[in-house]
């Protein structure tokens, strides 16, 4: 049964091409080989198109553009493997490329040219169009998801304040109008009609293909563009069209080297599943747990087995996670007393279901720092807390010279669940479940406090590592309006910065954050004289019987069973120790990978420097 939204719409109805299909035979191994596979097809085109005088004057957009039959950019060529290559051609009639076909033939049949491959059966010309498409793809949906499997690098233009991956709708569309127009010689564009879809980019990666120019001696070309899939979420029966059509000649204004070609892979396609839970994942996150928390080796070792084997743990947890039996303990919650400040509410994940929350973290990591804004320079790897002054100093330089300094008012526990969970549905795919529901698990996660059970009505637990990354991802969607204002923004997790021209800027860019200080005006000078931005801090600890440890980021004091404090070690430069204190190896050895200086201060004040 044919599917209706595929029949020949009018834009496309007169569209007609050829296919040439040749089966090669490789006879190089691709280590061998100075060139990357697609350049060598590329050479043969414009080698065949020297010789064929029809095509001998053509501009480049009108010579063939041709793809390896699915076969992915990364392929390797291996002796006496067989591969096809589809040659496309949209300005020429059926005798010149006939012509074309018959110089192919004879090139590769002379020994000098045929080294990398040589021509097993060469099909003849066959026309193409729309409505033979049409009935080769039939089962494509229209709406739900679609996902577009990149099997050559998709080149565009980065978009400023995004990552290398992303790219519009609008410019998503755009690719397909340019390329269609330039093959086919006329203009082709996009009516959208009822059609309402969103573009997903955000699983897909960047990649650059170098090579050696033949034409060039020295020069290095590249191949540079996306790769991967690319999902399409919503209603697209007057896109789908489109779609179809770029399945064959690909998308994207690139016409050489095979650029932009995909393949549809119909239906609901997940990104996580088959891979979601890793046990071997599971055993590294662990391994990093024990490092990096205190008293987490004797924690797993009491409650799973002793002595504590991570393999068989590793194996029961994914076990759970699979079949939706893991479900997360209460946090334990404590409260921070800070004077002239409101206290903060700090909560402590039993270890395995931090397990849990690092795990996830790592997995879905790759997926969502593309989705975070350029301005998001929390905890993001790669992205130092230097670059915050860089885009300090551009801002202030380019006229940005009052500042709104803070953090944002209870950030934290004032995160909307219903407002995040909304994000998740909306950036994770339709079959993506068990890392949907398990996200969700942890975090509506409850917390016992004094004793007590609480339910969590609105919140991130301030202690869980999970919570740090889908701050950034609230807070992106959160700022919609300060983007839209003439300002600069920089943050870092929960810190904040607004560079504004103006007085009454600032104060509308505060009060739109609910950041309540004053303005601050920071001209050129102030980074001149080595000022900086979120000032890190002197962290003071006394007592006797005093315990400092460490929380993954955190380092925490403890007196007896009362949690004291709770500090970020991103923003501390410097530990003074006062008193009869233990400090915990783990706080020792982050401190020195950190550069963060550690002294002791005896009776009488005299400082023992530790570290720094």
């Amino acid at each position: 049964m044919t599917n209706d939204n595929l029949k020949p719409v009018s834009l496309f109805h007169d569209l007609k091409w050829y296919r040439l299909s040749i089966t090669f035979l490789c006879k190089k191994n691709t280590s061998e080989m100075k060139s990357h596979p697609v350049s060598v097809f590329q050479a043969i085109i414009k080698a065949i198109s020297s010789r064929t005088p029809a095509f001998s004057s053509l501009k480049n957009e009108d010579l063939p553009v041709f793809h390896i039959k699915d076969k992915k950019y990364s392929f390797k060529m291996i002796p006496f493997e067989q591969i096809r290559v589809d040659f496309f051609f949209f300005k020429q009639n059926r005798e010149k490329i006939t012509h074309w076909r018959q110089n192919l033939v004879e090139y590769l049949s002379n020994p000098v040219y045929s080294e990398t491959v040589e021509i097993l059966t060469a099909g003849e010309v066959e026309d193409r169009n729309y409505a033979i498409l049409a009935k080769e793809l039939d089962n494509l949906p229209c709406e739900g998801e679609l996902c577009l499997e990149f099997l050559s690098p998709l080149p565009f233009n980065r978009e400023k304040g995004k990552t290398r991956v992303c790219i519009s709708k609008d410019r998503f569309i755009k690719l397909f109008e340019k390329r269609f127009s330039l093959l086919f010689g006329g203009e082709i564009t996009y009516e959208c009609g009822e059609d309402d879809f969103t573009v997903l980019p955000y699983y897909w990666k960047y990649t650059e293909i170098k090579h050696s120019s033949r034409s060039q001696q020295g020069n290095t070309q590249y191949i540079n563009g996306t790769i991967g899939k690319l999902y399409i979420k919503g209603t697209w029966k007057n896109f789908i069209p489109f779609l179809v059509l770029g399945a064959e000649i690909h998308t994207g204004i690139k016409l050489a080297n095979s650029q932009g070609y995909y393949r549809v892979l119909p239906g609901a396609v997940s990104y996580f599943e088959g891979s979601f839970p890793d046990v071997k994942e599971i055993i590294s996150v662990t391994h990093d747990v024990i490092e990096n928390y205190d008293h987490a080796s004797e924690w797993l070792s009491g409650k799973e087995m002793y002595p504590f084997d991570e393999k068989a743990f590793a194996e029961r947890l994914a076990d759970e996670i699979k079949n939706d039996r893991y479900e997360p303990s209460p946090n334990t919650a404590f409260v921070i007393r800070r004077e002239n400040k409101k206290d903060r509410v700090v909560e402590q994940v039993n270890f395995k279901d931090l397990i849990v929350s690092r795990y996830l973290v790592k997995t879905i990591y790759k997926v969502f720092d593309n989705i975070f804004a350029e301005e998001s320079i929390g905890s993001r790897k790669g992205i130092a807390r230097e670059r915050a002054v860089e885009m300090g100093k551009t801002a202030v330089d380019e006229g940005y010279e009052y500042i709104i300094e803070s953090g944002i008012e209870d950030f934290f526990p004032a995160v909307d669940l219903e407002q995040l969970h909304r994000l998740l549905d909306l950036y994770l795919l339709g079959r993506e479940t068990g890392i949907r529901g398990l996200l969700k698990k942890i975090t509506g996660n409850g917390y016992i406090l004094d004793g007590k059970f609480h339910e969590r009505m609105k919140g991130l637990a301030l202690g869980n590592p999970l919570s740090l990354c889908l701050a950034n991802l609230y807070l992106d969607s959160f700022e919609g309006d300060i983007k839209s204002m003439d300002v600069r923004g920089i943050r870092y997790e929960d810190d904040v910065m607004i560079f504004c021209k103006n007085r009454g800027e600032a104060e509308a860019a505060a009060l739109k954050l609910n950041i309540v200080p004053e303005p601050k005006v920071f001209g050129s000078t102030f980074f001149q004289k080595g000022g900086n931005l979120f000032k890190k801090e002197r962290l003071c600890i006394e007592g006797v019987g005093v315990f400092v440890g460490l929380m993954g980021g955190m380092v925490f004091i403890k007196n007896g069973q009362e949690i004291m404090d709770v500090r970020p070690l991103r923003k501390v430069d410097e530990i003074e120790i006062r008193g009869d204190s233990i400090v915990s190896a783990g706080v020792l050895r982050r401190c020195k990978e950190r550069g963060i200086s550690l002294a002791i201060r005896l009776i009488g004040g005299h400082m023992i420097p530790f570290l720094g």
